[in-house]
């Protein structure tokens, strides 16, 4: 009988172990169960957060892309080449100059559009040497002028168009002295003039010469003379 009572104590014994072994394994269960559940919500959360930001990126660039500023101020701009060379300059002097130059491969200034102080705007050809070869200019008199200058730089010929509205076209020899020149004047009398090497000059000179405020060049190329008006030789 006692080995009996004893037999069922160590079999209620080991079902409260079972069961208390087992409720553990649960209870582990449960919270690795809890665990992953968060888990796998934090993961969600952060891939739909990623799928948002990239989404706003993707748009943002599109929209940057397809957009172009209204205004850009600046003072001076530079334009570079691919092998970052400067080809071309736009900016503000501070002598109230404005001008746009573009260079060439060697960086030699071979284009220039000047706006002087006053207004007066003009167009420089520039040689590889640096001389100016023809100017464009109209100055703030009305007096507009294209002259064209050999590679010594001396002004070979001149046609000008004055405010009075007479009108001329000049040529002169390697030496820059005068040698022909055609002239109207305002009230449309025709003059031509032929000069001679050791001639006197006997007229006024022409308004404006290669050596103009739209250009650089040191040397002082001497400008032709303008024909008198009205005079035929």
């Amino acid at each position: 009988m006692m080995s009996e009572i004893r037999s069922e104590a160590s079999s209620a014994d080991l079902i409260r172990e079972i069961e208390a072994v087992l409720g553990r394994r649960v209870d582990t269960l449960e919270r690795e169960n809890r665990l992953l559940k968060r888990n796998g919500l934090l993961m969600m959360i952060g891939v739909a957060t990623m799928l948002v930001i990239t989404s706003v990126m993707l748009v943002m660039m599109q929209a940057r892309e397809g957009r172009v500023a209204e205004v850009v101020q600046a003072r001076r701009f530079v334009l570079r080449d691919a092998d970052g060379h400067i080809r071309g300059l736009l900016g503000v002097h501070n002598d109230g100059f404005s001008r746009v130059i573009l260079q060439d491969r060697d960086g030699r200034e071979r284009l220039k559009m000047t706006l002087l102080p006053d207004g007066s705007p003009g167009l420089s050809f520039t040689d590889r040497e640096g001389r100016s070869r023809a100017v464009l200019g109209l100055l703030s008199d009305e007096t507009s002028t294209l002259v064209f200058a050999d590679r010594s730089g001396k002004t070979r010929a001149v046609l000008g168009l004055s405010p009075d509205e007479s009108s001329t076209l000049v040529f002169a020899d390697r030496l820059g002295e005068t040698r022909i020149g055609l002239g109207v004047d305002p009230q449309g009398t025709p003059g031509l003039t032929l000069f001679e090497r050791d001639a006197p000059r006997r007229a006024e000179p022409t308004p404006l010469s290669a050596n103009t405020p739209f250009s650089d060049d040191a040397e002082g190329a001497e400008t032709p003379a303008a024909p008198p008006r009205g005079s035929l030789r």
